[in-house]
């Protein structure tokens, strides 16, 4: 169990990593600078919420700790695929996904050394970071088939429905679905991904 939450949560982890900077870029308007400085906060923020959060790990074990990842981390990418605001979706990933990742791989990696006996331990790592690999692998090849079958982004329209030239930015006037892009997708299927770790039970004593 803990091997296939491994493998989902690097699957979905790498879908929003590989992907981020178009998203923000193609989908928002964002500069290839302020891009990569939210990029940057991103990963800053899941070592903060890291350390923070370490109490909790420790008080509640390792099966509630990542059922509460899971859940912030479904929840914040449902929120990148379908949000058409600005602040929702700086909110989303500058604490919710950074949160929820906090309680996300750390914890598995604590689960596998509670989990197995010292006598494995050292094969129980290596089929870690083969998982971990395998869901990278996975990763880039969704990513290739969304780029090649949708649309990168969907401008805004002006009051006559025509596209305003180089404006990537979200219509607030339209359904989010007739803006669906590579990258809104991806984030989708990444959140779905996340949630199906809930049907995986770890033991809730450690």
């Amino acid at each position: 169990a803990a091997l296939t939450c491994k493998f989902l949560t690097s699957f979905a982890y790498m879908l929003c990593a590989l992907t981020l900077r178009n998203y923000l870029q193609d989908n928002w308007g964002f500069s290839d600078f302020n891009a990569g400085l939210i990029y940057g906060i991103w990963g800053i923020m899941t070592t903060v919420f890291g350390i923070l959060l370490s109490p909790i790990v420790d008080r509640v074990g390792v099966r509630y700790s990542l059922l509460l990842g899971t859940l912030l981390l479904s929840f914040s990418r449902f929120g990148l695929a379908f949000t058409l605001s600005t602040k929702m979706m700086l909110f989303y990933l500058v604490f919710l996904l950074p949160a929820g990742g906090s309680l996300g791989v750390p914890v598995i990696m604590i689960s596998m050394r509670r989990y197995a006996i010292s006598a494995v331990g050292s094969i129980s790592y290596g089929l870690i970071f083969i998982v971990q690999c395998l869901g990278f692998f996975c990763s880039g090849m969704l990513v290739d088939f969304f780029r090649t079958a949708f649309p990168h982004s969907f401008g805004q329209l002006d009051i006559n429905g025509t596209r305003i030239f180089n404006s990537t930015l979200p219509s607030q006037n339209r359904s989010v679905w007739l803006q669906m892009s590579a990258y809104r997708y991806i984030q989708l299927v990444s959140a779905i991904v996340n949630s199906s770790i809930l049907n995986f039970k770890l033991p809730c004593q450690y």
